[in-house]
């Protein structure tokens, strides 16, 4: 699998140490610490699973709502991961956030920075099978294409074999 994954913290030790992590499990991701950058960053290289903070103390006029939804639009598959030390952990329960934000902004998941490394890994893991899984299934892919352009089965499996055919390039090229 060739992964593709972007996470944006302003907090650069807590970039440093997402990065470090996935990185100790061979996932391949790149980051980005300026979140007003994180969405052009996306665009000249959009990625499968994007990780980001909630809050950004540097820009408090952007929030990860913000990326996620902006990166929904450029490519509705991308799996995002919303982390966040700041939320209101007595109005709603780890489950009941998650959900809250599925349903708001489609985050596909939700975790407190405070968590461990290894469940954000496993998260990442978890969220790139889930594309891979995905990657055929013409009728999904178009549905979440469908929601945010007028765009075609058809065309989104143009686009896939396309991707796909551009990953086993770069797989083949690697083995050498």
């Amino acid at each position: 699998m060739n992964e593709q994954v972007l996470v944006v913290d302003d907090d650069e030790r807590v970039l440093e140490s997402i990065l470090r992590a996935l990185q100790l499990e061979d996932i391949s991701a790149v980051g980005v610490s300026d979140p007003t950058k994180a969405v052009e960053s996306f665009q000249n290289s959009p990625a499968d699973v994007v990780v980001v903070d909630f809050v950004f103390d540097k820009t408090p006029q952007l929030t990860g709502l913000d990326i996620i939804s902006a990166v929904q639009r450029i490519k509705p598959v991308t799996r995002t991961i919303l982390i966040s030390g700041r939320i209101d952990h007595d109005r709603l329960d780890e489950e009941g956030l998650e959900k809250e934000l599925q349903a708001k902004v489609s985050c596909d998941y939700y975790l407190p920075k405070s968590g461990v490394r290894e469940q954000l890994v496993e998260t990442v893991k978890t969220a790139l099978g889930n594309v891979q899984n995905r990657a055929t299934d013409w009728k999904s892919l178009a549905e979440d294409y469908k929601q945010v352009s007028e765009v075609t089965p058809e065309s989104v499996r143009s686009l896939n074999e396309s991707i796909k055919g551009t990953l086993l390039e770069s797989d083949q090229a690697g083995e050498e």
